[in-house]
């Protein structure tokens, strides 16, 4: 999977709140086409399939939800140690 820029995680963190697409662009001083195409290239990125999945699939980049083997999503209480 390809790295998320800082740029794309800040955008990423704004869509997690829920709001508009227009309000979060406000609120990034963007034009709310601008965050559509970035979303999209963040979507394309981490294959995501519509706004939610890709959200899912972001936390889950980012090690914030866990996927066990069935493909349920749990949220990550601790960070597992490295082995």
């Amino acid at each position: 999977m390809k790295e998320i820029t800082p740029r794309q995680r800040a955008l990423m963190e704004a869509v997690i709140q829920g709001e508009s697409y227009k309000v979060t662009a406000f609120k990034l001083g963007i034009a709310p086409n601008t965050l559509k195409s970035h979303f999209f290239w963040i979507k394309k990125k981490l294959k995501g399939k519509n706004r939610i999945d890709t959200i899912i699939k972001y936390l889950i980049h980012e090690g914030r939800l866990i996927e066990n083997e069935t493909r349920t999503v749990y949220e990550r209480k601790t960070v597992p140690e490295k082995r």
